[in-house]
C-alpha cells in the first residue's frame, strides 16, 4: 500500500478558524447555520474544544450555488 493511499484515507480535523476561512461566515453565523442543520456538525475534541471534518466542509463548500454559474 503506497503513502498516498494511506493519506488519501486520512480525514484532517481543522479548527474553527480555518472553517470560517474557508467559509466565509463569521464564528456566530457558523453556529447558527449547525443548529438549522445548514451546515456539518463538529467534533467534540474536549470540553472546550470543536473540530471539523475537512472533507464534511468541502463537500458542503462544493454542494453550495456558485456566483459564477458553471464554469
Amino acid at each position: 500500500m503506497s503513502a498516498r493511499n494511506d493519506q488519501d484515507r486520512i480525514d484532517r480535523i481543522i479548527r474553527v478558524r480555518e472553517v470560517l476561512h474557508l467559509t466565509g461566515y463569521s464564528r456566530s453565523g457558523l453556529y447558527t447555520a449547525m443548529r438549522r442543520g445548514d451546515f456539518p456538525q463538529g467534533v467534540k475534541l474536549g470540553p472546550r474544544a470543536t473540530g471539523w471534518r475537512e472533507t464534511e466542509v468541502r463537500e458542503w463548500l462544493e454542494s453550495r450555488p456558485s456566483i459564477y454559474g458553471d464554469q
